[in-house]
C-alpha cells in the first residue's frame, strides 16, 4: 500500500513515515464541500513552480507564470529543515528531489481554506504538502505532508493544471463529487452455457442498434432490445449464428459492407458470413495458423474493403491474416517482425489496435503479463519491426481496452487484471506511463479481481469513465471528476452498495457498460458464474440523453479503427478508437449546446463536423472514403 503515494519505489527511509498518510487514503473519500472550484475560487494566489533539488535543506523553484495573483518574483525557496518532524522534511525533500529537473509540475494555492481559515498547499507528484510563509514574500516553509487534502484533489499534478486552468477561465466549471444516474429493475435475460470469454456490445445489423454479443465455448449468444416490445430477445437462433467461441471478433471479412464474425472454437478459426436478411453461415478460414490463440482483433490488412485479422497466439509474436481477395473465408498469415524477444514477458493478450501515435493509421500493442510490442503501423497492413513498450497486462485473467481518460487526443490503454488494474497514459511514439496510483479514487477503491471492463460515460457529462467487471466481487463504476482523477460511483450506481443482483456480488464472467436500448443512456450487461445474463438499463429521469454518437460502418473502405476527438465550447473531450460495428465514440453534454468532432481516415485529411444538441442523442456515420 505504501508505494502507492509515488509512482516509482518509494525510499525506505520515507515509507515508514507514510504509513499513516496511506492509512487514510482509505478513508479520503471525495469531499463536496471543497473541491477544485472552491480551492481555485478561495485562492488569492496560484503560482505554477518548477522545482530544482533539495540542497543543504532547502528547495529553489523556479517561477514559471502566475495562475492567479501575482507571483513573487522569478524564483522562491521551499526550506525543509522546519518541518514538522525531521522525517517530514525528508519525506518531503524525497517527493522534491523526484520531480525535480523533469517536465513534472508542482502548483502552489495561497488562501483560504473550507472553513475560511489561511491556508498555503503545494501539489508536486500527485502529492499535497502544507507551507508555512516564510520571512519575506518569495520564502516558503515545508510543514506535512496533507493527505487531507486527497479529499479535494487525488490526482496528477499535471491533470490538477489542467482542471485549474480550466476552472479560471470558467468559474462555473464543474468538477463533480458524486455521479448521477440510477438503475431500471434488472432483467434476466437469458442463460449462457460454457465459459464466456468476452461481451460486446455490436452493431450486427448496421442500423445503429447494439447488441450484447457474448462469446462462450458452449454456444455464443446475441441478445437485442425490441423497442416496440420493450424488452430483449435472443435472437441467436432466428440469424442462424451457431457459432462456440474460445475467442471472437467481428469485422467485415469479405467485403460485402456487413459484419462477420471470426471465431476460433479453441481448435479452429471459422467465420461466420451474414447475409442480406441478416442470417449467418459458417466456412471454415483457410491459412489460419496452427496452435493456440488467446486473441482476435479486426484491422486494417491491405485489401480494400476487406478487415484483416491479428492472431495473438499464447506466448509469441502476432500474426496478420490477409484476406484472399478473390476467395471468401481465405486468408495469408503475415507473422509481424520484432526487434524484442517476448520470451521472458509471460502471457499474452489479444492485440490492441489504434492510432496511438497520431498519424491516422493504426499501429499495434500486442500486450503480455509483464510487457509489450508496439508496431507502428505504415498502412496497407505493413507495420515496422516491433520495439519494447511499458504497457503490461499483470498476472492471471486479464483484460485491456482503449480510452482517453485525460482528454489529450491520445488513446490511452486500461489493463485489469486479477492482481490489480493499470492505466497505461499515452505519452506518444509508442511511449506509457502507468498512472493507476494517482487517478483518484480509482487508485485505492477498485480492487484485485478485474477480468474486464470498457471506457463509457456513465453520466453522459463528456468525459470518459471506467467500468470493471470482477470475478471476485461486485462490477464497479468511476466517474471521471476531469483530466483522469476518478471517483467511485457509490449507490444507486454501485450494485454491491446498492444490493442489486446479490448473486453478482461474488462475482461474474464477464460484463460491459454500453447502450444496449438505444436511448442514449449507458446500460450494464453482466453475466454471472451460472450464466445467467442480467441487463441493468439505466433510468432516463424523464429527459432525453444528450449524446453524439460517432460509427464507421462496413462498406466505408475502411476497417479502421479511426481515431474520433471532440470538444464542446469548452474544453476538449477526448478521443475513441471507432471500427465498424464494434466500437462507437460516444460524446454527451449534460445541458444543450455544440460539441464539434474531428477525425482523419488513413491517408486522408482531418475532417470536421459541428452538431448542436438539443433534445435528443445524434448518430452520426463517418462518411465513406
Amino acid at each position: 500500500m505504501v508505494k502507492r503515494l509515488f509512482r516509482g519505489p518509494v525510499p525506505i527511509a520515507v515509507a515508514a513515515f507514510l504509513i499513516c498518510a496511506v492509512s487514510f487514503l482509505a478513508h479520503a473519500l471525495i469531499n463536496p464541500n471543497f473541491t477544485p472550484v472552491h480551492l481555485t475560487e478561495r485562492a488569492e494566489q496560484i503560482l505554477l513552480l518548477k522545482l530544482k533539488a533539495p540542497k543543504d535543506g532547502k528547495a529553489e523553484a523556479e517561477v514559471v507564470r502566475a495562475l492567479k495573483g501575482k507571483a513573487p518574483g522569478k524564483t522562491l525557496a521551499i526550506d525543509l529543515t522546519r518541518a514538522a518532524n525531521p522525517e517530514q522534511g525528508k519525506a518531503i525533500g524525497e517527493m522534491i528531489k523526484a520531480v525535480a529537473g523533469g517536465d513534472g509540475p508542482a502548483i502552489i494555492f495561497v488562501g483560504k481554506g473550507e472553513n475560511e481559515e489561511p491556508i498555503s498547499k503545494l501539489h508536486l507528484g500527485g502529492k499535497w504538502v502544507s507551507l508555512e510563509k516564510g520571512a519575506d514574500a518569495a520564502s516558503w516553509e515545508a510543514d506535512a505532508i496533507d493527505s487531507k487534502m486527497e479529499a479535494t484533489w487525488a490526482g496528477g499534478t499535471d491533470m490538477l493544471l489542467k482542471i485549474t486552468e480550466l476552472i479560471l477561465k470558467y468559474p462555473d466549471t464543474d468538477v463533480p463529487s458524486s455521479c448521477a444516474g440510477s438503475w431500471e429493475e434488472p432483467v434476466n435475460i437469458g442463460t449462457v452455457k460454457g465459459k464466456v470469454g468476452r461481451v460486446m456490445a455490436v452493431d450486427i445489423a448496421g442500423k445503429g442498434d447494439l447488441a450484447l454479443f457474448v462469446a462462450s465455448d458452449g454456444g455464443d449468444r446475441v441478445f437485442a432490445y425490441d423497442a416496440k416490445a420493450k424488452k430483449f430477445e435472443d435472437i441467436s437462433g432466428r440469424i442462424k449464428l451457431g457459432s462456440k467461441s474460445v475467442v471472437a471478433t467481428w469485422g467485415d471479412f469479405n467485403g460485402d459492407a456487413r459484419l462477420d464474425l471470426a471465431s476460433w472454437d479453441g481448435k479452429a478459426l471459422t467465420i461466420w458470413s451474414q447475409d442480406a436478411g441478416g442470417a449467418f453461415s459458417q466456412a471454415a478460414a483457410a491459412g489460419a495458423p496452427e496452435g493456440g490463440c488467446v486473441g482476435l482483433a479486426a484491422t486494417e490488412a491491405g485489401v480494400k474493403g476487406r478487415a484483416g485479422l491479428l492472431w495473438s497466439p499464447p506466448g509469441g509474436l502476432p500474426v496478420l491474416l490477409v484476406p484472399d481477395a478473390s476467395k471468401p473465408a481465405a486468408f495469408s498469415a503475415r507473422p509481424l517482425a520484432s526487434d524484442v524477444n517476448a520470451g521472458g514477458f509471460g502471457a499474452a493478450g489479444t492485440c490492441l489496435v489504434a492510432d496511438f501515435d497520431g498519424d491516422a493509421i493504426p499501429d499495434v500493442i500486442q500486450p503480455f503479463a509483464k510487457g509489450s510490442i508496439f508496431f507502428k503501423g505504415k498502412g496497407g497492413g505493413a507495420f515496422e519491426s516491433g520495439v519494447a513498450c511499458p504497457v503490461q497486462l499483470g498476472e492471471g485473467r486479464t483484460g485491456a481496452c482503449l480510452g482517453d481518460f485525460d482528454a489529450d487526443g491520445r488513446l490511452d490503454v486500461l489493463t485489469m487484471a486479477e492482481d490489480s488494474p493499470r492505466v497505461w497514459q499515452n505519452a506518444g511514439g509508442g511511449k506509457f506511463t502507468n498512472e493507476f496510483f494517482i487517478c483518484g479514487e480509482f487508485s485505492y477503491i477498485s480492487k484485485p479481481g478485474c477480468i474486464m471492463g470498457n471506457a463509457c460515460d456513465i453520466n453522459n457529462d463528456g468525459r470518459q469513465d471506467i467500468f470493471l467487471a470482477s470475478s471476485e466481487r461486485g462490477a464497479q463504476v468511476f466517474f471521471n471528476r476531469g483530466f483522469r482523477s476518478f471517483g467511485h460511483a457509490h449507490q444507486p450506481i454501485d450494485i454491491a452498495e446498492a444490493q442489486i443482483i446479490p448473486d453478482a456480488l461474488n462475482g461474474q464472467q464477464a460484463g460491459v457498460l454500453a447502450d444496449l436500448n438505444g436511448d442514449g443512456l449507458q446500460d450494464m450487461a453482466l453475466i454471472l458464474p451460472d450464466g445467467r445474463v442480467f441487463v441493468l438499463q439505466q433510468a432516463s429521469g424523464g429527459g432525453e440523453a444528450l449524446v453524439v454518437r460517432v460509427a464507421l460502418a462496413p462498406g466505408s473502405g475502411c476497417a479502421g479503427p479511426v481515431t474520433v476527438s471532440a470538444r464542446n465550447d469548452r474544453m476538449p473531450l477526448g478521443a475513441w478508437a471507432v471500427a465498424p460495428g464494434v466500437s462507437e465514440a460516444v460524446f454527451g453534454r449534460t445541458t444543450p449546446g455544440e460539441v464539434t468532432i474531428r477525425w482523419r481516415m488513413p491517408c486522408g485529411k482531418e475532417q470536421e463536423k459541428k452538431f448542436e444538441l438539443e433534445d435528443k442523442p445524434i448518430r452520426f456515420v463517418l462518411p465513406a472514403e
